[in-house]
Formats: C-alpha cells, structure tokens, sequence
C-alpha cells in the first residue's frame, strides 16, 4: 500500500511539473531548438509590448533589430486578447511566459514585429500564461 501511495504521489508531482512547463532561458532555446520544439516551456524575460505585443527579450533596452536579437529574443505568437490595454501595461515589465515553443513561426504568417524564427505559442490565453515576475523569484 506505501508502494501504490508512493508511486501516485511520483505521477501527481511529475504532471504538476508537465502543467507549469520546463523553465529554460531564451537563449538556450534559440542555440538548441529542436531539444525544444512542440514543448511546453516556461520563459523569463522583458515583454516588448505595446499596441501590439511583439517579443521576450534577455534584457530591457535591447535595440529592437533582427539580427542583434536572433539569440536573445523570443517572438510571442498566438497571443489573442494581449494587444491594446494589457500589452501596454505589460510593456517593458519582467514577467515569465508560459507556452509551446515553436522553432518555426513562419506557420503563422509574416510578421515583421517578429524577433526571428522562434517563438513561443501562448494559446490565445495570454492572462493565465503571462505573470509579472520578480527577477528574484525562483
């Protein structure tokens, strides 16, 4: 009977995990994409928002350039209701996302408000997988 308690308490730890998804950095998921293409992910960094919601940044202020930001910016697709008010308030803040990363966005369109090929698929739900962080919090 401890075995079985054991056991289901494992499972039940491990799909908690799979729910909030592996935090990794924008940086190792643009070096190694394809360790990383079609899972859940958890990303922290600075949101390049505004009217329209753009991009994840390693750092606030990076000069908004394609090719300076290919490994240090995370696109942010399918984001539904991020735009106008909320993408404004969100804009320059430290927040984690959480989402399917994506190593080819080019499925979504041409954007030119994309920081390269790779970017995380937030599901339309951008209130439960976007959350201003602390850059202290574990």
């Amino acid at each position: 009977m401890k075995i079985f308690l054991l056991l289901a308490s494992l499972i039940w730890l491990g799909s908690c995990a799979t729910l909030s998804g592996h935090r990794v950095s924008i940086i190792e998921l643009n070096k190694h994409p394809q360790n990383y293409a079609g899972q859940q992910v958890t990303v922290r960094g600075y949101l390049l928002g505004g009217p329209e919601p753009i991009a994840l940044v390693t750092e606030p202020g990076i000069e908004y350039k394609y090719e300076k930001l290919a490994s240090e910016c995370l696109s942010i697709v399918n984001f539904g209701e991020l735009d106008g008010e909320l993408g404004t308030e969100l804009d320059g803040k430290f927040v984690e996302v959480t989402g399917i990363f994506d190593r080819g966005t080019d499925s979504y369109g041409i954007s030119f408000t994309s920081c390269g090929l790779t970017g995380l698929d937030i599901g339309g739900d951008p209130v439960n997988n976007i959350r201003v962080v602390s850059k202290d919090d574990k």
